[in-house]
């Protein structure tokens, strides 16, 4: 699932990633690929809940633009977690525990942020996070075909 408003520069990152991944194909059978945008509420409670969940999404970690993260839902939620966060103001953290109250539940949940460079208003990635789409590319075809 790509999240994220593509008017806001690399905020827009995890729905172009979706795109890229589209263009590409070659992903495990009953993978189904969403651009949620900005409404990541409503999209995630209309899936129903599922075996794994993948975000792709804006995430500042502290690292160079275009960075690449993989976070685990433990360590976004858990106690002291990383200085890894959604660059939106309501996000998985807020997101999967309302739904897990109205009994849609994913087993694993797993972020793939990317380090923004600019959350700036402007259509369009910057150059950097746009070079990373191969890698996050990479990152979620590599979640999607693990075991466990």
């Amino acid at each position: 699932m790509g999240v994220g408003n593509t008017l806001y520069g690399d905020d827009g990152v995890g729905v172009r990633a979706v795109e890229y991944i589209q263009g590409r194909g070659g992903l495990p059978g009953g993978t189904e690929l969403v651009d949620a945008g900005t409404s990541v509420f409503d999209v995630l409670g209309a899936l129903g809940g599922g075996e794994r969940l993948v975000v792709i999404d804006a995430t500042e970690g502290g690292g160079e633009p275009g960075a690449v993260y993989r976070v685990p839902w433990a360590e976004l939620a858990g106690e002291g977690r990383p200085a890894t966060f959604s660059a939106h103001e309501t996000g998985l953290l807020e997101v999967l525990p309302l739904l897990e109250l109205g009994g849609v539940r994913y087993g694993e949940v797993v972020l793939i942020g990317v380090e923004p460079g600019s959350l700036a208003f402007g259509a369009g990635l910057s150059e950097k996070v746009e070079a990373a789409l191969p890698a996050v590319a990479a990152a979620v075809e590599r979640e999607l075909r693990r075991k466990g």
